[in-house]
């Protein structure tokens, strides 16, 4: 969220329910998905975030927009894939808008998956040598 953003080094943040509120649902791809928002962030014109969420792929996020005022700025669509570690991430859109206009389209598609992969004890060790 605008609050607690994710990054190189930051993780995902516990967020408490207050810190969102229901909006409402919507249709999207033929299923019902709920709305979640943030509370603004104050500032000249006020930021949050919007989730939309299909409850019946066990609560994934298909879209999240970000938005500054009226305007959505950045907006997400994740289409996803069921399989037996649950529905994965297949494809994700991210749509970067300014001023009303469209200034770029990035899509990124999931060409394989390694659920749970093996890891050794060396994976773990960091070789140590002077300096």
């Amino acid at each position: 969220t605008e609050d607690l953003p994710l990054g190189p080094g930051r993780f995902p943040a516990d967020h408490e329910v207050d810190d969102f509120f229901a909006h409402g649902t919507v249709a999207h791809r033929g299923r019902s998905c709920l709305i979640l928002g943030t509370w603004p962030v104050s500032s000249s014109q006020p930021i949050r975030d919007e989730f939309w969420i299909d409850r019946l792929k066990d609560s994934a996020i298909v879209r999240q927009t970000y938005w500054i005022g009226k305007s959505p700025t950045y907006r997400t669509d994740i289409e996803y894939q069921q399989t037996p570690h649950g529905w994965l991430p297949q494809k994700w859109t991210s749509v970067c808008t300014s001023g009303g206009e469209v200034r770029g389209v990035t899509t990124m598609t999931v060409v394989s998956v390694q659920p749970n992969p093996p890891l050794r004890e060396d994976d773990f060790a960091l070789p140590v040598g002077p300096g």
